[in-house]
């Protein structure tokens, strides 16, 4: 059988104000032309958001997806999504840090009911692919109870450890990574995971932050993890807003446009108007 990635949005992020997404906001000093020396806007994007804390301003709404590949020789997911049971918890330290985010976790959002329709169940995944240690990849582990975690090992000693001024790296989050210690299979650099399935060290973002690469009938897919947020940030060229490593960013976007045929980023709402049925094959 032919590999297939299904794209299963795990929880809706509000987002106020661009600079989380963008470098500077997406204001481009100098000029892209493309964008006629104006901000990068996402897809998602508002002229308003309005978060519970009373804080308003523009913004976007971007998902948090899993990706289920089907057709390996095992069942294997990149990313635990955002559980019902964690939501809470984003939220408090959003508000608790100074992050303008909101998580909003609807129905369509269970991912145990998104898995069934596709033929799996949570404890039947084998292997979950962590392209990076954050709340909204990686904290959703015990939800696969059988499953080996796959990260690179720097991401695994940011995520235990990480240093105090290290953004999305809460206290409260730790507890998360714990629960997957010994489940953890740390690599270092490129690795096959399976026949079509591969992960790429790229670092960037965070140390450790990795692609997943699988192999379609129609080309080669990448899935960015937060390597590249969005199609805005792979086609201006543009740092994300958070980043650990600029030049590991902006090497890691040219090594996504020379590799892939098909780019899947993270946090994109654009992924299910160019896939309607989140389907990539």
């Amino acid at each position: 059988m032919s590999l297939r990635i299904h794209a299963l949005n795990s929880v809706e992020m509000d987002i106020a104000g661009l600079e989380q997404i963008f470098l500077y906001g997406g204001a481009v000093p100098g000029g892209v032309e493309s964008v006629a020396n104006g901000p990068l806007r996402p897809f998602g994007y508002r002229e308003r958001v309005e978060l519970p804390t009373g804080y308003v301003s523009e913004g976007c709404t971007n998902p948090a997806p899993i990706w289920y590949i089907e057709g390996a020789e095992k069942k294997i997911l990149v990313e635990t999504g955002v559980s019902g049971e964690n939501v809470d918890t984003f939220n408090e330290c959003c508000l608790r840090y100074g992050i303008h985010q909101y998580y909003n976790k609807h129905p369509e959002h269970d991912i145990t009911k998104m898995l069934k329709e596709r033929g799996v169940s949570p404890d039947e995944i084998d292997i979950v692919i962590l392209t990076h240690i954050h709340p909204d990849h990686a904290s959703n582990g015990s939800m696969f109870p059988n499953a080996t975690f796959v990260a690179q090992q720097d991401t695994v000693a940011w995520g235990l450890t990480p240093p105090p001024w290290a953004p999305y790296y809460y206290p409260e989050m730790h507890k998360y990574t714990l629960d997957l210690v010994d489940r953890i299979t740390m690599i270092e650099g490129h690795q096959k995971i399976v026949d079509g399935i591969e992960v790429i060290k790229v670092g960037g973002h965070v140390p450790g932050e990795q692609l997943v690469t699988v192999q379609v009938d129609s080309g080669l897919a990448i899935i960015t993890g937060d390597a590249a947020l969005t199609y805005n940030h792979l086609e201006h060229n543009w740092p994300m807003g958070t980043f650990w490593n600029v030049h590991e960013v902006i090497a890691a976007y040219d090594l996504i446009r020379r590799r892939a045929d098909i780019v899947l980023p993270q946090h994109e709402m654009e992924i299910w108007h160019r896939y309607p049925d989140g389907i990539i094959e």
